[in-house]
């Protein structure tokens, strides 16, 4: 939808394309309930909080996508935790722990980006 719009209609213009705005603690919760749901043998999965210094947020809003272009997301946390789960059992994401491409740091750190 946004690569559609003309550039005049974006300029200066921040979207959040998002429904849900979550804390990590509550995401971690929906991808452990969904994959307890989904995946045989992995039906007892505690989540461990460790403490931290990190202060950053996450918040978004996404008033602006939805108040200027109309846009109301189809999918949820649950269905994208569900269409990777998909993808990881059709071998869609190859070596997803090794891949410096699921890794941002990495990736950021091999293009000499700051």
């Amino acid at each position: 939808m946004l690569l559609e719009l003309p550039d005049e209609r974006m300029a200066g213009n921040i979207y959040h394309a998002g429904d849900q705005n979550q804390t990590m603690a509550e995401i971690a919760g929906i991808v452990r309930d969904v994959v307890q749901q989904e995946v045989p043998g992995r039906e007892d999965i505690e989540l461990v909080t460790t403490p931290s210094d990190d202060l950053r947020s996450s918040h978004i809003s996404s008033e602006n996508i939805t108040r200027d272009l109309g846009f109301v997301p189809k999918h949820t946390i649950e269905d994208a935790v569900r269409d990777l789960i998909a993808a990881f059992r059709a071998g869609r994401i190859p070596d997803s722990m090794t891949d410096m491409r699921y890794y941002n740091i990495k990736t950021m750190q091999h293009l000499q980006l700051k």
